[in-house]
């Protein structure tokens, strides 16, 4: 039987010409808005299994590449891509014994596709490439055995309203947010990890002083929501509402609508 490599070089599927996505794309690390921040849910899964078919991309090294030219020509580390080759053929069977032990790590956001981001990437794309071969010989789609799953569960409304809040801050409205674990549980080889955020408001565009509160995510969405939709610009009624509160009412809380 000819090699993995010449199969790639002569017979490779249609899905090795597309583009291996970016992680880093998907779960977004920037400054402002830190994704990290907004996770309800990460599950950690060890000794598992999957379908390269749902891998799509990787953090960094052969991203923007397509899986032909991460195998063929790869653009990060072109020894330690012919190594997994190597390691390949003196072993057809590693990536389906239980050998990998973890060493392919993949991440998934929202149930979405898969991509390699702790480790493994030059073997995912090895593992891709001889999965695709063994579908084409066969019809069947094996599993890869014994690799690391991260699933990430975020709260993308809440990121993105918190992203777009940042614009508010020169208007006088001030926000950061804390995550708490609210609970965790474990067995042999998945532990299951929930959290909640808090958002911590400071809303200065009544006065110096300020109008404050700390709001849950479903509240938080509620006031960006009302916040954003008239660019930060307080109306009448807001400022009357103000007014009386200063003299009848609440003196700190937020005003906003809360339907």
């Amino acid at each position: 039987m000819a090699s993995l490599f010449d199969w790639i070089t002569n017979s490779s599927p249609d899905w090795a010409n597309h583009t291996i996505l970016n992680w880093e794309d998907i779960y977004q690390r920037c400054d402002d808005a830190d994704m990290l921040q907004f996770i309800t849910c990460e599950v950690i899964e060890n000794n598992t299994s999957i379908d390269m078919h749902e891998v799509v991309g990787q953090r960094d090294h052969y991203a923007g590449q397509t899986w032909l030219q991460a195998a063929l020509t790869p653009q990060y580390k072109e020894g330690k891509m012919n190594d997994a080759f190597r390691l390949y053929e003196e072993n057809p069977n590693y990536y389906f014994s239980g050998a990998l032990n973890n060493g392919i790590s993949l991440s998934s956001l929202n149930d979405g596709p898969w991509f390699s981001d702790g480790g493994g990437n030059h073997r995912t794309i090895v593992a891709k490439f001889c999965c695709g071969r063994i579908l084409q010989q066969t019809g069947v789609s094996p599993l890869v055995i014994n690799v690391a799953k991260h699933h990430y569960t975020v709260d993308i409304e809440a990121w993105e309203y918190f992203a777009r809040m940042r614009s508010m801050a020169e208007k006088g409205v001030h926000d950061c947010i804390t995550r708490v674990t609210d609970s965790e549980s474990r067995t042999s080889n998945r532990v299951t990890s929930e959290y909640q955020q808090s958002f911590d408001i400071g809303d200065y565009r009544f006065n110096s002083r300020g109008r404050h509160g700390v709001l849950d995510s479903r509240e938080f969405c509620i006031y960006a929501r009302h916040v954003l939709k008239t660019n930060g610009e307080l109306s009448k009624y807001e400022k009357a509402l103000h007014h009386w509160n200063m003299l009848f009412g609440d003196m700190h809380k937020l005003i906003y609508m809360r339907a």
